[in-house]
């Protein structure tokens, strides 16, 4: 039985979780806005999310078959391909009990060669073992915009995208320099993340051909599992990714080190008892009603009919209104990513209706347990998503901000150009003068740049010029010592 917490009344939950702040909160999430001397930390999870023998159900079953047929077997990886498959066993079929739908978009970070491929690939195996019904639930493996996600929605209303080097498609879709048609695959994603909840719609956009079909899909249902190198991954990020939805709304699992890797089959089966155990709970889910409620799952013109799955009890009310708490309090907070936590509630209820629907897909109900667990994932994810952003993003941002003013003081050809001037040249001011400053202390180090004292009428001052064009100048070049004089002018 799982260790949950106890739940205290929600009249204390503010009293109660403020003794929980620590200074790793205080690190992640910066100080509360309407309280300067406190921190918010997310509640410590009870339970761990990648423990196979805890997952439960056919949830976990699935994942330890994963797990078992895989050369460098990572359970985290193991559980999220899992979760994508049940994503969209049911997907479309139901709601979770705040009315969200099931999809999810699931991203694994490794190193090239640390194991991947296997869960990557897990997924599309298992839904070709259930028929051919199953088999219409596998989508495309990447997309050349939002059109060709329409397309694939169209011709299968739920269905999993399994999308290896998903950094890269980051890249052509949300980078400094993506094109405007790629962009709209980042725009597809961000409108589909809540279109499968009932009553809802999406179309990419009205074809000027009348050959296009031009009615809305019904619920449409995407889930993602994508797979790709931390560098790739964070590199295809800017830093409005953290505050423009993109990225709260991915659950993101990462992995540093390599396991030992084990003997395997070369052509993994997967059971004809796990897959018989898979349709019966399938076959034995409740249905809506109505007599079309069978074929509404699969046609995407027709208003699927959907069940909401609901919450077991009060213990499972009161677990979920302290996920909505924390989520409140990290929103709350001041720090420049707080923004990642918009979506936490959300992808926890997702991820603990799935967990609830394969322990009992006959009688489904989200209890306390499926909650804390859903919560320990996230509560993985986000602290994965904190480090990269810190690690990867804040570099990125950093390298093009050089690149920047290397780039005016390099227009400003042989002459040079003066600190007062620079600072006023287009994208300079969107960083502290202490971060223009380290540029030109680094353009300098690297030598790139050389700063001169040049002596004329008036106050001396300090200019910038690009080593190339200096092969003789009358200014004096500075020396590290002297910046400190120099910069107390002010110039």
């Amino acid at each position: 039985m799982t260790n949950i917490v106890p739940f205290r009344a929600i009249a204390k939950l503010e009293k109660e979780r403020t003794a929980q702040l620590t200074e790793v909160g205080r690190q992640m999430f910066g100080p509360v806005a309407n309280d300067a001397a406190s921190a918010w930390k997310m509640a410590e999870p009870t339970v761990d999310p990648f423990d196979l023998d805890s997952v439960g159900g056919t949830l976990g079953e699935c994942a330890k078959w994963i797990f078992q047929t895989s050369r460098t077997p990572h359970a985290m990886f193991c559980v999220s391909a899992s979760i994508a498959l049940h994503s969209v066993l049911y997907g479309r079929r139901c709601v979770g009990p705040t009315g969200a739908a099931l999809n999810v978009y699931l991203v694994m970070v490794a190193p090239t060669g640390s194991g991947k491929n296997r869960p990557l690939n897990a997924p599309g195996i298992i839904l070709q073992s259930l028929g051919k019904l199953a088999s219409r639930l596998i989508g495309p493996p990447n997309v050349t915009g939002d059109s060709a996600i329409q397309r694939a929605l169209r011709a299968s209303p739920c269905c999993l995208m399994a999308m290896d080097e998903f950094g890269l498609l980051l890249q052509s879709t949300t980078g400094r320099n993506a094109a405007p048609w790629t962009q709209t695959i980042r725009r597809a994603f961000l409108e589909l993340y809540n279109k499968g909840e009932a009553g809802a719609t999406w179309m990419a956009k009205l074809h000027a051909d009348t050959k296009v079909p031009a009615e809305p899909i019904q619920q449409p249902t995407l889930s993602v599992l994508g797979a790709t190198t931390p560098q790739e991954f964070y590199d295809g990020l800017t830093s409005a990714s953290t505050s423009n939805g993109f990225l709260n709304r991915l659950i993101v699992v990462a992995i540093n080190a390599r396991p030992p890797d084990q003997e395997v089959a070369p052509i993994p089966v997967f059971p004809d008892l796990l897959a018989e155990q898979l349709m019966d709970a399938i076959e034995a889910f409740p249905r809506a009603e109505g007599n079309l409620t069978r074929i509404s799952v699969h046609d995407a013109t027709m208003r699927a009919g959907m069940i909401a799955v609901p919450f077991a009890d009060h213990m499972a009310k009161d677990r979920w209104a302290l996920v909505l708490a924390d989520q409140r309090q990290m929103l709350d907070s001041e720090f420049a990513t707080a923004g990642l936590a918009d979506r936490l509630a959300e992808n926890t209820i997702k991820l603990a209706t799935i967990r609830a629907i394969s322990r009992d897909a006959a009688k489904p109900e989200v209890a306390a347990e499926d909650i804390e667990w859903a919560w320990a994932f996230m509560h993985q994810s986000m602290e994965t998503v904190m480090g990269g952003v810190a690690r990867y993003m804040a570099a990125s941002e950093i390298e093009a901000y050089r690149k920047l003013v290397l780039r005016h003081v390099i227009d400003a050809g042989g002459a040079g150009i003066a600190r007062s001037v620079l600072m006023k040249k287009a994208g300079i001011g969107k960083f502290s003068i202490a971060a223009l400053e380290d540029a030109l202390t680094w353009l300098d180090r690297s030598e790139e740049i050389a700063r001169a004292s040049s002596a004329g009428r008036g106050r001396p001052g300090i200019r910038y010029t690009a080593r190339r064009y200096l092969s003789g100048t009358n200014e004096q070049l500075l020396q590290p010592s002297d910046l400190l004089q120099s910069s107390a002018s002010g110039v």
